[in-house]
């Protein structure tokens, strides 16, 4: 779905799968030194994250500095007392793992992949927050020209 934004056309997407964070990089000894790699599971994650961006991406990549927003939707856990859970939905932040720093990291790669900017150093706004929802995870996120 594309919405007009401050600083042009804004795309503006919901995509329903877990958000997941992005992880440190495994390693692993050879022969001739060390070899870094990604997690297999995270790899497997930003394939399908980068497959249900490319229905909504640009025609072109964007140009110049880009800005992006994020709202990593977690589950809210089946343990938590029935007294709290409004109190939860309402306006209580998810406040545990993953950090939101490493969401955004994940995101921006994801972005990257997907073609909606060349590269993340384009990246000159960034805005991200984590809650809990009733039912199933998911991301939504604004990106567009920053101004």
């Amino acid at each position: 779905m594309e919405t007009e934004g401050l600083g042009g056309t804004d795309i503006t997407v919901k995509v329903w799968i877990v958000p997941r964070p992005q992880k440190r990089p495994r390693a692993v000894r050879t022969g001739a030194g060390a070899r870094a790699y990604k997690d297999p599971g995270q790899a497997r994650d930003a394939a399908n994250l980068v497959a249900a961006l490319l229905e909504s991406r640009p025609e072109r990549p964007i140009e110049g500095p880009v800005r992006v927003g994020f709202e990593a939707c977690f589950t809210l856990p089946k343990s938590v007392p029935k007294r709290r859970r409004a109190w939860m939905l309402g306006g209580f932040r998810h406040v545990t793992k993953p950090d939101v720093d490493n969401l955004g990291k994940f995101l921006l790669d994801c972005l990257q992949e997907a073609q909606y900017f060349r590269d993340d150093r384009q990246v000159t706004q960034l805005w991200g927050a984590k809650r809990y929802v009733e039912g199933a995870g998911y991301w939504e996120m604004t990106v567009g020209p920053a101004l």
